[in-house]
């Protein structure tokens, strides 16, 4: 059976239960909960070929609109109709919660200040020289091309990372010789990428520590607190050798659980988090920092990537879609 059909039929069956008086909210939960079958749907997508992808899309995104409309709590009934019993308590209503990405945001920036680290936001319109050239991105760099970055002019784009603010901020804080450093640069960045992992707009999260004395030690203590911060002391890590222009050396760090006995928990195989490294002393240098006196580290991640690992969100668009019904799932992290 194709996917189409197995969704329509999907359909079918949630209305057929419906009818038979089947509470609302445990038809809710086997089709959009963690395993939930419109969910196991979602993820079949990724198994059909490129021609057959767009019907089933459409497919889904119909078949999924009248489930919402079947399955909401909402009740329309005509004023001169309705009568309104003054004596009956009143129906509380549901609470809501922070979107699980700015949820995730608040964890994060919550587990450095613990470290001393302070949260700086910037611009997400930058220029080609902090979000290209002072990060040793030349100009024939495959990231400064217009099929990969939003361009707004000339010279101008919608940043791709949030250490195009990490730049400006070490050129800032030099000037008004406000170093060591310790930040962290939260925020939206844009890039021309869209799958169930991708999204042209996500969020990033970086960490900047610049000092005269600070080493690849002190960067990966930091990230082996935040995982474990994050995820549990279950977690493992790993640190692989990489290549970043901005960073030497460097590296990605990658994660895995365990279970309690020692053996391989749900997660298999290992997963990349993000990539980290010392800050080339170039781009200490164009930022006006002697390299001879300070050193510095950066890691960079999506936030979207946590977030899904933690809830086990299978498809990133899901995160911004608005539905009530996929985002009540989510506790305040």
């Amino acid at each position: 059976m194709s996917l189409s059909a197995e969704a329509n039929t999907l359909l079918l069956s949630i209305r057929s239960r419906h009818s038979a008086g089947e509470s609302k909210s445990t038809l809710r939960r086997e089709l959009f909960g963690k395993f939930g079958s419109y969910k196991i749907l979602l993820q079949s997508i990724s198994k059909l070929t490129v021609d057959e992808r767009p019907t089933a899309e459409v497919t889904l995104r119909t078949v999924r609109s009248a489930l919402e409309e079947l399955l909401s709590d909402e009740q329309v009934k005509p004023i001169a109709t309705e009568v309104v019993d003054l004596t009956l308590p009143a129906t509380l209503k549901a609470i809501g919660s922070i979107h699980p990405i700015s949820s995730m945001i608040e964890h994060m920036t919550d587990i450095f200040a613990r470290l001393s680290f302070e949260v700086v936001e910037g611009a997400e319109i930058v220029g080609e020289e902090e979000n290209f050239d002072m990060l040793n991105l030349g100009p024939d760099h495959p990231a400064r091309d217009g099929h990969d970055s939003f361009y707004l002019g000339s010279k101008q784009l919608l940043r791709t990372q949030t250490t195009a603010v990490q730049v400006l901020e070490l050129r800032r804080r030099c000037k008004l010789n406000q170093l060591p450093v310790r930040i962290v640069v939260p925020g939206k960045t844009y890039r021309r990428e869209s799958d169930p992992t991708h999204s042209p707009m996500f969020h990033q999260f970086d960490a900047v520590l610049v000092d005269e004395c600070t080493t690849f030690a002190d960067l990966r203590g930091s990230l082996q607190y935040l995982v474990s911060e994050l995820f549990g002391q279950d977690v493992e890590t790993r640190f692989r050798p990489h290549y970043f222009p901005f960073t030497e050396p460097s590296a990605e760090i990658d994660i895995r659980w365990k279970g309690s006995d020692g053996t391989i928990g749900k997660h298999t195989e290992w997963l990349e988090m993000g990539g980290c490294g010392m800050i080339h002393p170039d781009v200490l240098k164009r930022a006006g920092i002697n390299p001879q006196t300070y050193r510095g580290w950066a890691f960079g991640m999506a936030i979207e990537r946590p977030v899904m690992v933690k809830y086990g969100v299978p498809d990133l668009r899901s995160l911004y879609e608005n539905s009530l019904i996929s985002l009540e799932q989510f506790p305040n992290i």
